[in-house]
């Protein structure tokens, strides 16, 4: 009921822009003050801002079309390997991150990381925002065509544009994860920029929610064990962890760690 609850309250104010304590609560049938307890805890972790009597959503279109159901499908999980994406990160790092649901999460966590300074490029038009004001980050947005459903770019204008760049990381969100047949995506467009990305950087971590393992989709990113690892959610299938450790693929899931180990960059 609390993740419900959670869920209701995000996509309430990502349609409105603003809530308040007591329309919340007349809306979902609970206590003000257990309204405010969540709403508490929402702005710690970066997905809104509190305000005298309620709550304001943290950038406008944070989330909206296509980006907006995946942004809350599995928000727990997602929200989860972002924290663990986060903690491979060292200060003063340059980091390329995709326009992936979870790299949003990813997003939210570099906002309130003040005593961590980065450099991040993306493509994500959302991510870019979401940073802007931030000014412990350096922020370089890929150019490019806009695939509007996504809100980011590609094209041979992104694609020039990154093979230009280097950094110490890239987080790259994908579709399916098949030990046997790689990583895939469901367009090309956007597999050669995650692709780029990937080539552009000493590190690169695939996020994937459990949901991802054991699913292809029509383009090819790369084989499964050529990341530097996956991170995902302690929902794992304990045999997708055992066949990892067979075929020498790296998956990071909460304090725990699984065949190869971590290079650091």
């Amino acid at each position: 009921m609390d993740r419900t609850r959670k869920r209701r309250i995000l996509e309430k104010l990502d349609e409105d822009g603003f809530i308040t304590v007591s329309g919340v609560s007349e809306l979902l049938g609970c206590a003000p003050v257990t309204v405010r307890r969540e709403l508490e805890e929402l702005e710690k972790q970066g997905l809104l801002k509190r305000v005298h009597g309620g709550a304001v959503r943290t950038g406008s279109n944070f989330v909206h079309n296509n980006v907006k159901e995946a942004f809350y499908q599995r928000i727990y999980d997602k929200m989860e390997i972002a924290k663990m994406a986060y903690d491979t990160i060292a200060a003063g790092e340059t980091i390329l991150v995709d326009d992936a649901s979870t790299c949003l999460h990813l997003g939210s966590l570099i906002v309130n990381g003040r005593e961590k300074p980065l450099h991040v490029i993306t493509n994500s038009i959302l991510l870019a925002e979401r940073l802007l004001d931030c000014p412990h980050v350096d922020l370089t947005v890929i150019g490019g065509s806009v695939a509007k459903n996504l809100a980011a770019t590609e094209g041979d204008a992104a694609w020039k544009q990154l093979e230009e760049v280097s950094a110490d990381r890239a987080f790259i969100g994908v579709n399916g994860i098949d030990f046997e047949r790689g990583i895939s995506l469901t367009g090309y467009p956007q597999q050669k920029v995650k692709s780029l990305m990937m080539a552009r950087s000493r590190s690169a971590y695939i996020l994937a929610d459990s949901g991802k393992f054991g699913k292809y989709y029509m383009s090819l990113l790369c084989p499964a064990d050529e990341p530097t690892g996956i991170i995902t959610d302690q929902n794992v299938d304990p045999r997708v962890l055992a066949k990892a450790r067979e075929k020498g693929i790296t998956i990071l899931v909460k304090d725990r760690k699984r065949s190869k180990s971590d290079e650091n960059g």
